[in-house]
């Protein structure tokens, strides 16, 4: 005698994350950097923010959008993020002040790997976990 497996409290997809999901900007957001989730998301489709210092991020910003605009959020692979300093390959990555890519420390959420040189202003190439 065999029993059915009963599925109880089974958890639902919203939306595939894939390789970038697309999102609604709460206020203007620059291309390149760290996004946060904002106020008045949906379960399938998230607002959001520019990251602050420290702030665990939702992805990273495929290109400027105004606010109310969509703009596809980058959630896996290695993409470019605008540095807002000295980083060099290897390091462990955190969002600075408006979401640009510094160097990890402290309580700071890490966000990914550093895969290349990179001063402030230019391009830091992120390999997200």
């Amino acid at each position: 005698m065999t029993s059915a497996i009963r599925k109880q409290n089974v958890s639902q997809q919203a939306q595939d994350p894939g390789d970038s999901v697309t999102c609604k900007a709460n206020v203007a957001i620059t291309g390149k950097r760290f996004v946060k989730v904002g106020a008045g998301s949906l379960a399938n489709r998230q607002n959001i923010n520019p990251c602050g210092a420290g702030d665990r991020a939702h992805g990273i910003s495929h290109r400027d959008a105004a606010a109310g605009e969509s703009v596809s959020v980058i959630r896996r692979g290695t993409w470019s993020v605008t540095a807002g300093g000295t980083i060099t390959s290897g390091d462990p990555l955190a969002a600075g002040a408006l979401g640009v890519a510094v160097l990890a420390a402290g309580a700071a959420a890490v966000l990914g790997t550093a895969s290349n040189d990179a001063v402030a202003g230019g391009d830091v190439f992120v390999i997200l976990p």
